[in-house]
């Protein structure tokens, strides 16, 4: 940061108001007759844009340059102190070629008076003074400005030359101003428009100068913070027999664009997920029927992808179930969805190879707060090795089961607590004890 605090006496000493600007025309120290000028203590000076500072008819200075290098040697002002009081001043630049480096500025503001000798033009009841609508009168303008008011969304009344002649409460909400700064500020349709948007805002104008109004478009505003406001902007003329006046209306487009983010967020996180995972992600949004597959979900089903020939959709999957787990597939999905019970299937599915292989999938319901489910989120997994693991693991035990059983005398195999883990059909003849009994009294067994 710039360090001003050497010149800050220079600057006090000098008797014409001056102020300190940095590079983006924002005040970075006043002197005592700035702030006698202005109306304003150090706090409320510094720290704020110049054009805050300007009513609304007067154009920012433009000088550019560092040192003795100006485009002009002066300009003239119109100030806007605090109680809304214009004071005009012929503004010029103190050449001082020691000042910081930083692009930064040194203004001296001198008034200059009218040609009645004034310098100065009270403020009335507001700075924005005159008639909005001058043909309807004072009745027909408060029934305007009433109407104004109790429109839902931010709404704005401005001129074609660019000054903002009334707002209603929803939009000096979403800029973050007060109904009195409103007052006292020299707000502009260019100083309130994010920059980047010129060009879209001179179309709109042109578009509303041909037909009566433009087409909606999405723009910036800048909040009183100085952050960004996006918005949808319409605008139309307030009248076709006062063609200067155009009503214009803007929508906050920002909880949808944080909506957007964290959705987008959230799917990058959820792509990483599918990524790292070896089971296939599935998504089904129920109302729009929008489905997603992650790339090992195709994998599964033999498939490098969507674009390989194979059918994303919830109806095409549970085709190639086996018509022996179809109806099962089917009831316990719906019973999910109705009545949130556990979702985890194991059934046949016919793989692009032409062979059913097993597979288990789960899923999980999001609902609204009504409980009607708006999508399913789960995973398939493919258990091919673990069934034919299984399956050889049973045909050992009835293989070992059918040599038990051959055997003439009586067999069984007890563990260290004592417990029967294998026997043959003798066992149960002899002690006149089924499989049910053995388990449960193992101590009967005599040796």
């Amino acid at each position: 940061m710039i360090q001003l605090q050497s010149w800050e006496p220079l600057l006090d000493g000098f008797s014409d108001p001056t102020i300190c600007l940095n590079g983006a025309g924002q005040v970075l120290y006043g002197n005592e007759a700035a702030r006698t000028l202005l109306g304003r203590n150090a706090s409320e000076l510094e720290g704020n844009p110049l054009r805050h500072l300007l009513a609304e008819s007067s154009a920012l200075p433009a000088f550019e340059g560092s040192g003795t290098q100006v485009v002009r040697e002066s300009c003239e002002l119109t100030l806007l102190r605090k109680d809304g009081v214009r004071v005009r001043a012929e503004c010029s630049r103190l050449p001082l070629s020691a000042m910081p480096a930083g692009g930064l500025h040194c203004l001296v503001l001198r008034e200059r008076p009218h040609a009645d000798g004034s310098t100065r033009e009270p403020s009335g009841q507001s700075a924005r003074s005159g008639h909005l609508v001058p043909a309807a009168g004072q009745a027909g303008e408060q029934k305007f400005r009433r109407l104004l008011q109790t429109m839902p969304v931010a709404a704005l009344l401005w001129s074609r030359q660019g000054s903002v002649l009334e707002v209603n409460d929803h939009f000096l909400r979403l800029l973050g101003y007060s109904r009195d700064e409103f007052l006292r500020l020299p707000f502009s349709w260019e100083t309130l428009t994010a920059p980047g948007f010129a060009a879209a805002d001179a179309a709109a104008l042109h578009e509303v100068a041909s037909n009566g109004a433009c087409t909606p478009y999405e723009k910036e505003l800048l909040h009183k913070d100085g952050s960004r406001v996006s918005v949808e902007f319409s605008c139309s003329l307030l009248d076709p027999a006062t063609p200067d006046l155009v009503l214009a209306f803007a929508t906050d487009l920002s909880r949808q664009r944080r909506a957007e983010c964290a959705l987008r967020k959230s799917r990058e996180r959820f792509d990483i997920v599918a990524q790292t995972t070896r089971d296939g992600v599935w998504e089904q949004d129920l109302v729009t029927g929008e489905v997603f597959r992650s790339a090992r979900w195709f994998e599964i089903q033999g498939y490098s992808g969507p674009e390989d020939g194979a059918n994303a959709s919830f109806e095409s999957w549970l085709e190639r179930v086996h018509p022996d787990y179809r109806d099962y597939v089917r009831t316990r999905l719906q019973l999910h969805l109705d009545k949130g019970l556990p979702l985890e299937l194991v059934y046949l599915h016919l793989h692009a190879s032409g062979e059913y292989r097993w597979q288990r999938c789960s899923g999980q319901a999001i609902r609204a707060r009504s409980g009607k489910p708006l999508k399913m989120v789960g995973a398939i997994s493919d258990i091919m090795h673990q069934k034919l693991v299984e399956e050889e693991v049973l045909r050992e035990k009835e293989m070992s089961d059918s040599i038990i059983n051959s055997l003439p005398g009586i067999f069984y195999l007890i563990n260290e607590e004592g417990e029967v883990l294998r026997w043959n059909g003798n066992l149960e003849t002899v002690t006149g004890m089924g499989r049910r009994e053995l388990n449960a009294s193992p101590e009967r067994v005599q040796i």
